[in-house]
Order: C-alpha cells, then structure tokens, then sequence
C-alpha cells in the first residue's frame, strides 16, 4: 500500500512546484502565459507518463489517480477562492494524508489561489480593450488580442479540461458574488 499513498501524494507536490513556477513574475501579456503554460504543460505530460509507465507495475490505475488529484487540486483552489469571494474564513477539512492538497504561496495581496490569479488576469485584459462579437475576442486599443477563443483553446490544449471547469465555475461565483 506504500507504493499507491506515493502515487497519490506525488502529484499533488509536483503540481504545486509546477504551478508555483508558472504564476512567478508578473503575468502581463497572453505571451507571457503561453511561455509558462507550456512549461507547465511540459511537467504535467512528463508527470501523467511517468504514473502511467509504472502503472503497470504496481498494478494500479495511474490515470484515474492522476485525474483524481488534479481535480482535487483545482475544486479546492476554487473552492478557497469562492470562499474568499464571499468574504468568509476558509476552513479545510483535510486530516489524513491521502486528502492532502499544498497550499500555494501568494504572488501578491489578491492572490489567494492560482486559478484566481489566473481568472483576475482574464477579467484584466478584457478591461483594457473591447469585445468584437463577430469574432467572439477581446482585443485591446493597438489591435492584439487580449482575450478569446484561442486562449480558451490554449488553455484546454495545455491544462485540460479539469482547468476549464475549474474557471468556469470561479466565473460563475465571480458574477454571482
């Protein structure tokens, strides 16, 4: 049992390094994000094939476990940053070892998780520009995109869709709150 409590709790130190490197620096232009999703996407392919190369030889279900533990990781930061947006104390539940989940140091005084940071981004370029409907895409007053299909594509090219539904339900506690 020694080998599967690794493969659970391996991931989650390895996406918190990973997404702890990424949000360093100020986050500026999509530019900015395509150069640190990709590195990030880079750790977390690197990670998904080493779990499911030795899959085999643990004899358990690598991808399951890795789907379970980035979604665990995403419904908690969106979880402390709905909390956070509803102005109460974030108070987790976790106690043993296989519910643990890191806690990701802040960049800044908003910054309570990185799926804010990166939602407070979003809402940022679209501020600064505005929106073409015939092309479905923010851009900004010198004509670059700042937000839209493409960097929903991107997104869900180089963080999945467990990312995209983490955003879209901290969009939806953004409007309601």
């Amino acid at each position: 049992m020694l080998h599967e409590e690794f493969i659970f709790t391996e991931p989650v130190g390895t996406v918190k390094t990973g997404i702890d490197h990424s949000k360093q620096g100020a986050m500026g232009s999509f530019g900015d994000y395509e150069a640190k999703f990709a590195r990030l996407r880079a750790n977390f392919v690197g990670l998904k094939r080493s779990i499911e190369y030795i899959q085999d030889f643990l004899n358990v279900q690598g991808e399951k476990i890795w789907r379970e533990e980035l979604t665990r990781i995403v419904d908690f930061a969106v979880e402390k940053e709905a909390i956070t947006l509803v102005n109460k104390k974030f108070n987790a539940n976790i106690e043993d070892e296989k519910n643990y989940v890191p806690e990701f140091d802040p960049v800044d005084e908003f910054d309570a998780t990185f799926m804010g940071r990166l939602l407070r981004h979003i809402l940022a370029s679209m501020d600064r520009g505005f929106y073409l409907d015939h092309l479905s895409t923010w851009y900004d007053f010198e004509g670059q995109q700042t937000f839209g299909l493409r960097f929903i594509n991107f997104l869900h090219d180089h963080l999945g869709t467990v990312f995209l539904q983490g955003l879209d339900k901290l969009l939806v506690y953004n409007i309601v709150f």
